[in-house]
C-alpha cells in the first residue's frame, strides 16, 4: 500500500506497506498470521 497525501495516506516519510501471508493461511482465511513492513524513502 503506497503513501498517497491527497487521500490522508501517509506511512512513514512517504513510505509504503507491505503485506505478507503464507498462501496456506490465506486459503484458511487466518488472517491474524499475516505480517507488515513499512520501508520509508
Amino acid at each position: 500500500m503506497d503513501s498517497e497525501d491527497d487521500l490522508g495516506f501517509m506511512w512513514g516519510d512517504s513510505g509504503r506497506l507491505y503485506f505478507w501471508i503464507r498462501e496456506e493461511d490465506c486459503k484458511n482465511k487466518q488472517f491474524d498470521k499475516a505480517w507488515v513492513v513499512l520501508q520509508c524513502f
